[in-house]
Parts: structure tokens; sequence; C-alpha cells
């Protein structure tokens, strides 16, 4: 398996906060958190460190990845 090596996020010390906040507080009922915001804008990255610290807190983690050309269809990135 191929290693990866990701970059440290730079100012985005707020957004981490927030996202780290609702993961410490879950209360293992569940809860989804959703990134949105226009391409590039880093939501990828933040995903990938929500993921690590949810998992580092014993939690399974599940992720969808909405695409352009499913816009059309409401909730295709979690369908079956």
């Amino acid at each position: 398996m191929k290693a990866t090596t990701r970059r440290p996020l730079v100012g985005r010390d707020d957004e981490l906060r927030s996202l780290f906040g609702h993961l410490d507080g879950v209360d293992f009922r569940g809860r989804a958190i959703g990134l949105l915001g226009e391409p590039g804008v880093g939501k990828s990255a933040l995903q990938a460190e929500a993921v690590e610290h949810a998992r580092s807190l014993g939690f399974a983690v599940l992720t969808a990845r909405g695409s352009q050309s499913e816009t059309h269809l409401p909730f295709a990135g979690v369908g079956t």
C-alpha cells in the first residue's frame, strides 16, 4: 500500500476547532457533519483531519462525496 503524506493545514484553526468540538461532543448516538464550499477551498483536507480525529476517538467513520453530474439527484452520494 502506498503511503501518503499530507501537508499541514494553514489558516484553518477555527474550522478544525469547530469540527473537533463537534466530534468531541458526540454521545455515541451518532452525528453527521457536512462540509460545503466552492471547489478548491480545502474541504477534502478538512475532511481528512476530521476523519483522523474521529478515528482516534474510536469512531467508525463513513464518508461520501458528491459529483457535479449528480447535482439533480437528492442524496446521490449516500444512496445504495
